[in-house]
C-alpha cells in the first residue's frame, strides 16, 4: 500500500502479516454466519477503465468484485488503471498503487482471504483516487478532518499509520463500503490504527471537493425494509345526546 516516490520507485509500507489477515477473514467468515450484513453498499454504476498485467481470472475476478463493493463512483477517474498481480518478496511488500498504477500480491487475492481482500484493493484504489482527482488544497481539508502527523512519505520516521495519504486511503476503503464484513471498520485490528470512523463525515467531505453527493444517503440496513408510515387515528363521532323527557 505505497506511494511512489518523486524518483519514481516504490516505497515499500509495513509489510501486511498475512497470518492476521487470515484470522480477520475467519472471523469474519464465522461473523456472517451468524447475523446478516449491518449494510448493503450499492454497487457503483462503472468501474474503472481497467487492464491487467498478470494474475489468473479468478484473482483478476477478485479485484473486480471488490470494486463493485464500494459505492464510489468510479467513473470520475479521468485515467485508466493498470493492475499488476504477481509474486512480492515475502515480507517486503503486499501492494503499491499511484496514478495509474496498482500492484497486489497474488497471496491476498487468494480464496483464504475472503473478504479482506475487497478490503484491501480498495486501499490501494485509495491511492488512486488521491492520486488522480485530489488537489493540494483539497487534501489539506481531508488532513485537516482525519489527522496524520506527515502528507506521506517525506518524513521517513513517520509511522506508516500516521500518514494522512495511508490515512485517506484507509478511510476511503471502509467509508464507501461501510459493511461489518470490511476488514477496515475501525473496531477491527487491520483498520483500528489507519482509519477515520466517521464513514459520513468523511464521505459528505469529499463529495463537497469533489462535486457529487453521497452515494450511500439513505442506504437501509440489508434485509430491511421501510416501515410503512402509520395511518393517521381516525377521529372519534361525537355522539348524539338524546333529551330524556322530563319526569312528572
Amino acid at each position: 500500500m505505497e506511494r511512489k516516490t518523486e524518483n519514481g520507485s516504490v516505497s515499500p509500507r509495513r509489510a501486511l502479516v498475512l497470518s492476521a489477515a487470515l484470522l480477520i477473514a475467519a472471523a469474519l467468515a464465522l461473523s456472517s454466519s451468524l447475523s446478516s450484513p449491518a449494510h448493503a453498499a450499492a454497487p457503483a454504476k462503472a468501474l474503472p477503465q481497467l487492464t491487467f498485467n498478470g494474475g489468473t481470472p479468478a484473482e483478476q475476478q477478485v479485484v473486480i468484485a471488490a470494486l463493485e463493493q464500494s459505492a464510489f463512483p468510479w467513473q470520475l477517474l479521468p485515467k485508466p488503471v493498470t493492475v499488476t498481480i504477481g509474486d512480492f518478496p515475502a515480507g517486503q511488500l503486499d501492494g503499491y498503487a499511484w496514478d495509474q498504477q496498482v500492484g497486489l500480491d497474488r497471496a491476498l487475492l487468494s480464496p483464504q482471504m475472503g473478504k479482506v481482500a475487497y478490503a484491501l484493493v480498495l486501499h490501494e484504489f485509495g491511492h488512486i483516487v488521491d492520486s488522480q482527482l485530489l488537489t493540494d488544497p483539497m487534501r489539506s481539508k481531508l488532513w485537516a478532518l482525519i489527522g496524520g502527523d506527515s502528507e506521506c512519505l517525506e518524513k521517513p520516521q513517520v509511522p506508516h499509520a500516521r500518514r494522512f495519504c495511508e490515512r485517506f486511503a484507509s478511510t476511503f476503503a471502509w467509508a464507501y463500503w461501510p459493511v461489518k464484513d470490511n476488514a477496515f471498520d475501525p473496531v477491527l485490528p487491520l483498520g483500528s490504527e489507519e482509519v477515520y470512523p466517521d464513514a459520513l463525515a468523511f464521505r459528505t467531505l469529499l463529495g463537497s471537493l469533489l462535486g457529487f453527493g453521497d452515494p450511500l444517503a439513505g442506504a437501509q440496513p440489508a434485509g430491511t425494509t421501510k416501515k410503512p408510515a402509520k395511518k393517521p387515528a381516525a377521529k372519534a363521532k361525537p355522539k348524539k345526546h338524546v333529551a330524556k323527557p322530563a319526569e312528572r
